[in-house]
């Protein structure tokens, strides 16, 4: 399967939105800068959390890194 960086960042947002976290609050909870939060989610730049942050995402949403990779874009906008 190809890494698909498009569906992966829509797959960030969609994770975040259900575990009912703003960016604000991730960014906080990361100890990262809310522009930071904003570009990993955005279609807009290439830049995704390395494998380390990922994992803390992961374990935030309580999900695992292959749903992420593997995420189903079903028309969330």
């Amino acid at each position: 399967m190809e890494f698909n960086r498009k569906l992966t960042k829509l797959a960030l947002k969609q994770f975040r939105r259900q575990a009912e976290l703003t960016q604000m609050q991730l960014s906080e909870r990361l100890s990262y800068s809310l522009k930071t939060i904003e570009d990993w989610e955005s279609l807009k730049t290439d830049k995704i959390p390395d494998e380390e942050t990922l994992g803390k995402m992961m374990a935030l949403y309580n999900t695992t890194i292959d749903k992420i990779l593997i995420y189903d874009y079903e028309g969330e906008g």
